[in-house]
């Protein structure tokens, strides 16, 4: 895949698209490195998807999902995973 930068004037890092699976509907995205940072994200999180209208924009917020509630602590996984 080509490098793509964001818009001019906007933040942010370009992903793209592909199926989830042969059978699926769903489609995956790849994490960019700043927000897996941010977010202290590891694989195998779970995480709340958000879709917040605002004016002719969609802004979509992504929170980890931790102890069963989006944005707070470790997740039961995560630690059973560092056990």
């Amino acid at each position: 895949m080509p490098k793509i930068s964001a818009p001019a004037g906007t933040q942010g890092e370009v992903t793209f698209l592909a199926n989830a699976t042969s059978r699926s509907q769903s489609l995956r995205t790849t994490v960019p490195i700043g927000i897996i940072r941010q977010l202290g994200l590891r694989e195998g999180d779970a995480l709340v998807w958000e879709l917040k209208p605002e004016g002719n924009r969609l802004i979509v917020v992504v929170s980890p999902l931790r102890n069963g509630q989006a944005g707070t602590h470790e997740t039961s996984r995560r630690q059973k995973r560092d056990a």
